[in-house]
């Protein structure tokens, strides 16, 4: 078979083990039979899809790497939000996560905490402490976010 008919039945295995949604970076070796050049190829939306190196020579394996490492970063959410007395239990549980950076408190009693925790973990609290989907949102007419941005 050729090299999209192989790519096609890794996608097929893949399908069947459910692992289909992971992210892939195809692997091109050898390129140094080929006499090409090391790179990276993006697709439309600027991910990364492809590394074209040689394990022989050890060519663009630093550009695999850095790829690898981009693709498993977690994004990271940072910003702030404001907790009354009342919500004393979200910040205690917020402390208790590890995602508190820094805490203020207002005359009023209000805790202003600086958050950063990864994307998903921030998701799975808002779910769990079923609170609105603008818990962390950068605009100020909306519940009770003062800023928030995404590294």
């Amino acid at each position: 078979p050729n090299r999209w008919q192989r790519v096609r039945q890794v996608n097929s295995v893949l399908a069947q083990l459910e692992a289909d949604k992971i992210p892939q970076i195809r692997v091109y070796n050898k390129i140094d039979l080929l006499d090409r050049a090391p790179k990276i190829n993006n697709n439309r939306s600027g991910e990364i899809r492809a590394a074209w190196l040689s394990a022989a020579t050890g060519d663009g394996v630093d550009l695999l790497l850095e790829a690898i490492e981009e693709r498993v970063a977690k994004k990271t959410v940072h910003g702030h939000v404001a907790l009354s007395v009342a919500e004393s239990r979200l910040r205690a549980k917020l402390f208790e996560a590890g995602a508190v950076q820094h805490e203020e408190i207002a005359d009023d009693g209000t805790s202003i905490l600086e958050l950063k925790l990864a994307e998903s973990d921030l998701r799975r609290f808002i779910k769990h402490e079923q609170l609105d989907q603008f818990f962390m949102d950068p605009r100020p007419e909306l519940r009770r976010a003062v800023a928030a941005f995404s590294d």
